[in-house]
């Protein structure tokens, strides 16, 4: 998965879901489903995805592979999300 795919799957997925609380890799940001952030910008290089909440909280991953979607299927962006909840994967 190239990281504009990363970058499509999160705009599609944010676009539906509007507020999230979101789980990182090393836990979750803010208290879960406590604290919902918004998706506020996002861009997308060769190799890193950059990703902005609520104005300020960036998240930025260095190329797929180090995120673990590779061998991850894409994001189906059809597929029904919860309100609350946004994990890789």
């Amino acid at each position: 998965m190239t990281t504009q795919a990363v970058l499509e799957a999160i705009a599609s997925w944010s676009s539906k879901a509007k507020l999230a609380s979101l789980e990182m890799p090393t836990g979750w940001l803010g208290r879960p489903y406590d604290n919902l952030q918004q998706l506020t910008w996002s861009a997308a290089t060769e190799d890193k995805v950059l990703v902005e909440l609520d104005k300020r909280h960036m998240s930025i991953t260095m190329g797929p592979a180090a995120s673990g979607l590779s061998h991850r299927q894409p994001m189906d962006p059809k597929a029904p999300c919860h309100p609350h909840t946004l994990t890789p994967g």
